[in-house]
């Protein structure tokens, strides 16, 4: 998706990437169990913000041979929820 940072909503079609830029704001339809899903979504994201005091985790790429190559690498970076 080309550098952009998209939001990933679970909606009733599936799962949606939206463009952060586009996203305003979220909010839960199901009234009843409104409290409940903001209490939980607001515990996953103090964790997934306690994470970024972590220290940077590195990673070597190491290539043996001749010649040019194209190579793409990625890497996911693991987040408790």
């Amino acid at each position: 998706m080309g550098g952009r940072t998209f939001a990933h909503l679970l909606c009733a079609e599936g799962m949606r990437a939206v463009p952060i830029g586009q996203v305003l704001r979220v909010r839960f339809l199901k009234k009843k169990k409104t409290p409940v899903l903001e209490k939980r979504l607001r515990r996953a994201m103090e964790v997934l913000a306690s994470t970024h005091d972590t220290p940077e985790e590195r990673c070597h790429l190491g290539f043996n041979g001749d010649g040019t190559r194209n190579v793409r690498s990625a890497y996911v970076w693991r987040n408790p929820i």
